[in-house]
């Protein structure tokens, strides 16, 4: 009987050391997932974007209208860009965005540009500091022609038919992110309108204009909760 009981007794002591150790192990690898630089991502949150840099048009100018002559593109110039997404889960996120640019043409003419649209981001690694990520979407695209003297401003407008951004974010904290990022899109623009009475004009044969971007983008994420990856750790 005093030999069972020790043998019980020595048993118990032995699977608790094996338990402690084991949640010690546990407790280590956790640890060691914090330090390789993981991150809580954010999940069912709303995420506020902005955007900053270069952009700039590319392709044949629009047709001359009724009374008007062909509008050009513009130079090199710099824009601005917000958005309010949902971020439904850590790996995607869909909402909607507008932007704003500005260009310098020769003689003192300036070019301003925006947009409005949708899209949806698709994040590759939402747990770690460096999280590449894809958006794609579409919207529709305006802009304004301003001549010096007394010709009159133009306004040109269409669609907006596909736009993509790739990046990678810096993942600041939980809820703030940095990341460079280049862009671009393919628009047509189908509507012309002079200042004055004229009204809309339609452009008789539309033409395909690419516009890329390069700058930075930040994401500030708010309310929700930051999730983290659920990691099944192995018990000796």
């Amino acid at each position: 009987m005093t030999r069972t009981m020790g043998i019980a007794v020595a048993t118990f002591a032995l699977a608790a050391a094996s338990a402690s150790t084991a949640s010690a192990q546990t407790l280590m690898r956790e640890t060691e997932m914090e330090r390789a630089g993981q991150i809580g991502a954010p999940l069912n949150a709303v995420e506020i974007q902005v955007d900053s840099g270069y952009n700039q048009g590319f392709g044949p100018s629009v047709p001359a209208t009724q009374g008007t002559q062909a509008t050009g593109l513009g130079g090199a110039g710099l824009g601005a860009g917000l958005g309010l997404h949902y971020r439904a889960n850590p790996y995607s996120s869909v909402g909607i965005n507008g932007s704003y640019s500005m260009q310098n043409l020769p003689r003192g003419a300036e070019m301003r540009g925006a947009t409005a649209g949708i899209d949806g981001a698709f994040h590759m690694s939402p747990y770690s500091r460096l999280d590449p990520w894809v958006s794609v979407g579409a919207g529709y695209r305006m802009m304004w022609e301003q001549p010096t003297g007394q010709n009159n401003d133009v306004f040109i407008h269409g669609f907006q038919l596909a736009k993509a951004k790739i990046g990678v974010d810096i993942r600041v904290s939980e809820s703030v992110a940095l990341a460079p990022t280049l862009g671009g899109d393919l628009s047509m623009f189908l509507w012309r309108n002079p200042e004055g009475r004229v009204g809309t004009q339609t452009v008789d044969t539309p033409r395909l204009n690419a516009f890329v971007f390069a700058g930075v983008t930040g994401r500030f994420d708010a309310g929700g909760e930051r999730a983290r990856p659920v990691t099944i750790v192995g018990r000796r």
